[in-house]
């Protein structure tokens, strides 16, 4: 088991990386679209500069970075448990309440139909006082 969980994450770091150089890939490759895409945007009738796209100033790649990974950590982190109190705590309940009744029918079950009341109805049989027989009634006509 243990060795399935390390190729799966073997395969996953994998992945990863065939995405960020594929991601890489294609930013080298259409990254010079972004400043002479061969076509204008008309918003409200002005002209949009595509060019300027690229030179967009922010906070920088750094806060970008870091802003995706809180995002994916609090990703990481939240839906697991969102998932697990919305949808796994409401099975769980199912699960015992369900439980709880099929070893309560089962408790019962044993006690019915244990072999103990077999051997004390065969005790009782025997061990009781025997009834004296009765007379035949005589018949009304």
């Amino acid at each position: 088991m243990r060795l399935f969980f390390r190729r799966l994450i073997l395969l996953g770091l994998v992945m990863l990386a065939l995405t960020v150089m594929a991601g890489g890939s294609l930013w080298h490759h259409f990254g010079d679209f972004a400043a002479d895409p061969g076509f204008t945007l008309s918003i409200n009738g002005e002209d949009v500069d595509l060019g300027e796209l690229q030179n967009l100033e922010g906070h920088g790649v750094g806060a970008t970075l870091l802003g995706c990974l809180i995002a994916g950590i609090v990703l990481c982190v939240l839906l697991p448990l969102i998932l697990l109190f919305s949808i796994g705590l409401p099975l769980l309940i199912l699960l015992l309440v369900f439980g709880g009744l099929a070893l309560g029918a089962v408790g019962v079950g044993a006690v019915v139909f244990s072999p103990i009341w077999l051997i004390v109805l065969v005790l009782w049989l025997l061990l009781r006082s025997p009834r004296p027989p009765r007379e035949p009634r005589a018949s009304r006509r």
